[in-house]
């Protein structure tokens, strides 16, 4: 009997410490599986955030800010390769016209712009920071322009881009070709009539390049029409700060001028063409005709060396301050009608100046108008960007895989 007692203890001592075994055993693989858990939450947790960061925080960090505004790295991105997809199809353009035009290059037609292109098709940092340098304008031109309340239609836009394909919708339709029996023979070929862009030959060539914008460049039709309301916003803003900078109207002369050029050059020391102490004896010399009552304009035809007024008698036109060099202009605008100038030296040589007439408020050429309140945006929107807090952060990793090979 007693043995019967002492083995139903061992086997409920025995009993024990299997369970408490079970009960470590299992504990344990309760905290392994929290531990896998963990492991696995971490694992999830870096991949969605390297997914998150891919694709929406990194193409949102900001490669530049204009004025606390950001300028997004996709977009920028985008802007790259459109900008270089563009150049390289100016470039071929360029290509065929010298091929067609002057194709042994002798003429250097079309050379410096040849090497402006691939020197930018060659050189992803230059492309990069022209592009961010564009986006930055054109960010603080968007800025000036809401502050003016200037603004873009969708009517405008749209009529933009039929004037970039080349589609005019209120050109009249092309009437058929009558087929008659008669044929004219001449010997001067005449150029056949190129017929208007149709409605329909515009939605397909839009159509077509939105495909090829969308597949090369990653853009958007929305991502095109910003860039062209960018472009007008850029014309309205030009054309309201230059009327108020330049009013259509000047203080102008009328001047003519003959003109004795001179070279600074030399070959071993030996001048290679007319020094400028020559230039100023002939210079003296013709003034002095002129004093002796010599007309000008005959003067001017037989010793002047400005191609442009020469055959006009040295004759200008009108023009106020601002075009002309400023020791031409300093000396033509102090002289009175009819007054004519001791030699007054330029870059160019020699100059003497008569002024015909003047006029304290003489109505600007179209031309001379939109040169002047072109120059006086220029300076307005270069002072307007100095005082923007410009913040760039851009580097090589933030440029989008450019197509390989020289173009």
């Amino acid at each position: 009997m007693a043995k019967k007692v002492s083995k139903r203890k061992r086997e409920k001592q025995v009993t024990k410490k299997q369970i408490a075994r079970s009960a470590r055993e299992k504990h344990q693989r309760k905290q392994l599986m929290i531990g896998l858990g963990i492991v696995g939450l971490l694992i999830l947790f870096v991949a969605a955030y390297a997914v998150v960061n891919e694709m929406i925080l990194k193409p949102s960090q900001p490669v530049a800010k204009v004025n606390g505004e950001k300028i997004p790295l996709n977009e920028y991105q985008k802007y790259v390769l459109y900008t270089y997809d563009q150049t390289n199809q100016r470039l071929q353009q360029y290509r065929a016209f010298q091929a067609q035009y002057d194709p042994k290059g002798k003429m250097g037609l079309f050379k410096s712009q040849i090497q402006q292109l691939e020197t930018m098709i060659q050189n992803p940092k230059q492309l990069g920071n022209t592009v961010l340098d564009q986006m930055i304008d054109d960010s603080l031109v968007k800025q000036s322009a809401k502050e003016r309340n200037i603004t873009v239609s969708p009517d405008e836009i749209e009529a933009k881009i039929q004037k970039m394909f080349g589609y005019d919708p209120n050109a009249p339709t092309p009437t058929p070709t009558p087929i008659t029996a008669t044929k004219v023979i001449s010997g001067t070929p005449v150029p056949t009539p190129v017929p208007p862009m149709t409605k329909a030959q515009f939605k397909k060539s839009y159509q077509e390049f939105l495909q090829q914008i969308s597949t090369k460049d990653h853009m958007t039709e929305n991502d095109l029409r910003n860039i062209v309301r960018d472009q007008i916003l850029k014309e309205k803003l030009q054309e309201k700060i230059g009327e108020e900078k330049v009013p259509p109207t000047a203080e102008e002369v009328h001047a003519r001028h003959i003109l004795i050029s001179f070279s600074t050059a030399t070959n071993n020391g030996a001048p290679t063409g007319r020094t400028p102490e020559m230039a100023l004896a002939r210079a003296i010399s013709i003034t002095q005709q002129l004093q002796k009552g010599a007309d000008f304009a005959e003067l001017a035809k037989k010793y002047s060396d400005d191609p442009g007024s020469k055959e006009k008698g040295g004759d200008l036109g009108w023009f106020p301050r601002g075009i002309m060099v400023k020791a031409f202009e300093d000396a033509a605008f102090s002289l009175k009608p009819g007054q004519i100038s001791d030699p007054v030296k330029t870059q160019y040589g020699f100059h003497i100046i008569q002024v015909l007439a003047k006029d304290p408020n003489h109505k600007l050429d179209e031309a001379t108008l939109k040169s002047l309140r072109q120059k006086a945006f220029q300076k307005w929107f270069a002072d307007y960007k100095a005082k923007a807090k410009i913040e760039r952060f851009w580097s090589a990793d933030k440029m989008p895989k450019l197509p390989t090979g020289t173009p």
